[in-house]
């Protein structure tokens, strides 16, 4: 059996000779391998939400400090940074 896994070679995906050979199925494991990867992102920016508040820094800038704007955590409570040091949406 072979596997699929991500970028970083975790969480495969195994391949058997039944997917292999039904090639429409490829882009269905695809579609699940995107869809680990999102849901894993996610948990760890809950966990790391939940380690902030453990110590006392949810709500605050990573990277400076400041205090995050209450609307901006309604809008996403896993927010790390504020408006000065968010990367520019493209």
């Amino acid at each position: 059996m072979s596997m699929i896994g991500d970028a970083r070679g975790e969480r495969s995906l195994p391949v058997t000779e039944e997917h292999l050979a039904e090639p429409r199925q490829v882009p269905e494991l695809e579609g699940q391998r995107m869809l680990l990867h999102a849901a894993e992102r996610l948990l760890d920016g809950v966990d790391r939400a939940l380690t902030s508040l453990d110590d006392g820094t949810y709500g605050t800038c990573d990277v400076c400090g400041d205090v995050l704007d209450d609307q901006d955590l309604e809008g996403d409570p896993l927010l790390t940074r504020c408006v000065a040091h968010r990367p520019a949406r493209t």
